[in-house]
């Protein structure tokens, strides 16, 4: 069985700078300049005694101005914890390539509309499609 762990993580400006009109609203979006709770949940996942599965961490920021910051943190953090697990960063600049790819191929605006990083809704549709992609039997 194909295992896929889909972790979508939410974030916002700089502490000091906080929430501005246009930003998404998250309950809890992690400041970039701040830790959160990624590094800690991956440092969990190393006491699993089956690691066969991949991961997927969605990087989900509040704005376009701090889409850069969010990947280069997540990146960070991913890489500081050196879980021995395929693992993948779904950005916007990934999503960007797979509209582009379904636009290729043919796929019509109406369905590409539905794939989107900003609210929580389409963020859960978002991590069962990220799955899919990597051809999952199951999903956590």
């Amino acid at each position: 069985m194909r295992t896929v762990v889909v972790i979508p993580t939410y974030w916002g400006r700089k502490r000091e700078i906080g929430f501005k009109e246009g930003d998404i609203v998250y309950d809890h979006a992690t400041p970039v300049d701040e830790e959160g709770t990624l590094g800690r949940t991956l440092e969990s996942m190393k006491i699993l005694k089956k690691n066969d599965f991949k991961l997927v961490i969605l990087i989900c920021p509040t704005h376009k101005e701090i889409e850069r910051e969010a990947e280069e943190k997540a990146r960070k953090i991913v890489k500081g914890v050196k879980l021995e697990v395929e693992t993948y960063l779904f950005t916007r600049k990934t999503l960007k390539k797979i509209k582009r790819f379904g636009r290729n191929s043919q796929l019509k605006e109406n369905v590409l509309s539905l794939l989107s990083l900003q609210g929580y809704a389409n963020v859960r549709n978002m991590c069962l499609f990220a799955s899919h992609i990597l051809n999952s039997d199951i999903t956590v």
